[in-house]
């Protein structure tokens, strides 16, 4: 389902290589482009969440990351959980679990004692989003 990359979604005219020793989050991109994005690990999920690229094709994998672990992150605990509590409610208008997403945060959201109250925010904000995308 995921096997395409980003480098299938990018517009027409995008010079490839470009990237290549331009700054970190270049070189990053030039390292990843070519990877389906199923492959991605979490802190590429993280980072493409954060740049808001393609996310029509990230969020979902965003999401299952979430699901498998509510504090997924790569450089630190609730990374990814930061990240998606940006995103606009216009980006997750196209997920097709909209409501059971929502509805499992919610759910984790009333267990979270346990959470950091930094990331019990980020969740807040997250289904908050949710809430107003459906």
């Amino acid at each position: 389902m995921m096997n395409i990359r980003f480098c299938d979604l990018e517009p027409a005219g995008y010079i490839a290589g470009l990237e290549t020793g331009a700054s970190p989050l270049s070189s990053w991109y030039g390292q990843i482009r070519e990877r389906p994005i199923c492959e991605l690990d979490v802190g590429d999920i993280c980072r493409a969440v954060r740049q808001r690229l393609f996310l029509t094709q990230i969020l979902p994998i965003a999401f299952q990351f979430l699901r498998e672990d509510l504090r997924a992150g790569d450089t630190y605990d609730g990374q990814l959980l930061a990240a998606l509590a940006h995103v606009t409610p216009e980006s997750c208008q196209a997920l097709a679990s909209i409501e059971e997403i929502r509805d499992y945060l919610a759910a984790q959201s009333n267990g979270s004692a346990s959470l950091a109250p930094e990331l019990n925010d980020d969740l807040r904000k997250l289904i908050a989003v949710l809430k107003q995308a459906n």
